[in-house]
């Protein structure tokens, strides 16, 4: 059930959104971590410009409020008062799989393939649900490894559904109004599903991507391309943490098809 509670408690919460508690900032906001009593917390996403992402603040609220999965992010509740706009959701120990597949540092923890494996089946479930889901169609459009949140069992949680659009089977309105047709949409949805499944299993360049003006993508695809050119083919484009663990033909066969 979502509730709605007050900004002051919001506030303390989050020791007046200290800058020590922001887990990440996005497109809509900043996230705060939020501390409660019985040493619960949950995640607060205050919104940078409240008077000019009510849509997208709308689009989060009803389509979280009204659905749940264990593969979409658990909204708990909201908070609209003095000009502010706030939500607030289950708090994900294990923070975004962008985080985890492009570390800052050189000796960070690595995902080992089980999980990213698993990480793959539940964004995959998670999106075929909200595409059909009793009659009910929800498109995403912003499907990436930072919209994945991860729990302390490193179950994915899609999350930032901010410019997501859905609607019922029997009424056309929401996304018929859109340029783009409905199955584009859905298309555009398994495309960045595509890409997602990509950043899983290549081999990533920090150095290559901080220089780049290239998006996220168009890294991927330019390495591999390069990589899978070799004698060794696409063996060279796999992140190489994955390899001599007794997968490797699983993985290469993953990365075929």
């Amino acid at each position: 059930m979502v509730t709605r509670t007050s900004f002051a408690a919001l506030n303390i919460a989050t020791r007046s959104f200290d800058q020590d508690n922001v887990i990440g900032v996005g497109k809509m906001g900043t996230m705060y971590r939020a501390a409660h009593r019985y040493d619960l917390f949950t995640a607060v996403k205050r919104l940078h410009d409240s008077q000019h992402l009510g849509k997208q603040f709308r689009s989060e609220l009803i389509i979280l409020a009204k659905f749940r999965h264990m593969n979409i992010i658990p909204l708990l509740g909201f908070c609209i008062e003095s000009g502010e706009r706030l939500l607030v959701y289950k708090y994900m120990p294990n923070g975004n799989l962008h985080d985890w597949l492009h570390p800052v540092k050189c000796n960070a923890e690595k995902l080992d393939w089980h999980v990213r494996v698993k990480i793959a089946i539940g964004v995959a479930r998670g999106l075929a649900w909200l595409h059909d889901f009793n009659n009910f169609l929800i498109v995403h459009l912003d499907i990436c490894s930072r919209s994945i949140l991860l729990d302390k069992y490193f179950v994915p949680k899609i999350s930032n559904f901010g410019g997501a659009m859905h609607r019922r089977s029997n009424d056309k309105g929401l996304i018929a109004s859109s340029k783009i047709g409905e199955l584009e949409l859905i298309k555009q949805d398994v495309y960045q599903f595509g890409i997602l499944l990509l950043e899983l299993i290549a081999v990533h360049d920090p150095d290559h991507n901080s220089k780049s003006s290239h998006t996220l993508e168009e890294n991927l695809f330019e390495r591999i391309a390069h990589l899978s050119s070799s004698s060794s083919g696409l063996y060279h484009a796999v992140d190489k943490s994955l390899l001599g663990q007794g997968f490797d033909g699983e993985i290469v066969k993953y990365f075929i098809f």
